[in-house]
């Protein structure tokens, strides 16, 4: 279970946990309207439930509606994909268009030019990783 689907579900619980708290707090206003005639402060208490189980409906409601609507389609939401630096930790940017790439792609989807796993440093010609800003043999900046 990913953190959307656990999210999802902490909402429509506590929407449906804050809905039986509402129908108790109906059920108190009804109790203290039906008992009125003990005195003045049983219809002020009576109101307040009224208040707060409208309140508490309109809560609930739109906590159930939030975690029923709750879906991951695309980037670091979706199971399995971890926030990194670059986007992801499964992908990597398109040195020419920056979009998004898994990293055994050899073409870029959007701008279809070819990524470039190695950069070599103009200095020593040592073959660094794509992603290295320094060369590692010379210490030369590589962009």
């Amino acid at each position: 279970m990913n953190k959307i689907q656990k999210g999802k579900a902490g909402l429509i619980m506590f929407g449906i946990i804050l809905l039986l708290l509402t129908l108790v707090c109906v059920a108190g206003a009804v109790a203290c309207t039906v008992n009125a005639t003990i005195g003045w402060w049983m219809i002020i208490f009576a109101v307040i439930l009224y208040l707060l189980s409208l309140f508490g409906l309109i809560i609930s409601i739109t906590f159930i509606w939030t975690g029923c609507a709750m879906k991951a389609t695309k980037g670091n939401l979706m199971e399995g994909n971890i926030p990194a630096e670059n986007g992801t930790l499964n992908t990597t940017r398109c040195p020419n268009c920056g979009a998004n790439v898994k990293q055994d792609d050899i073409f870029c989807p959007e701008c279809s030019k070819p990524i470039a796993k190695t950069v070599v440093c103009k200095k020593c010609g040592a073959e660094n990783d794509a992603s290295a800003k320094v060369c590692t043999k010379c210490g030369e900046p590589l962009k």
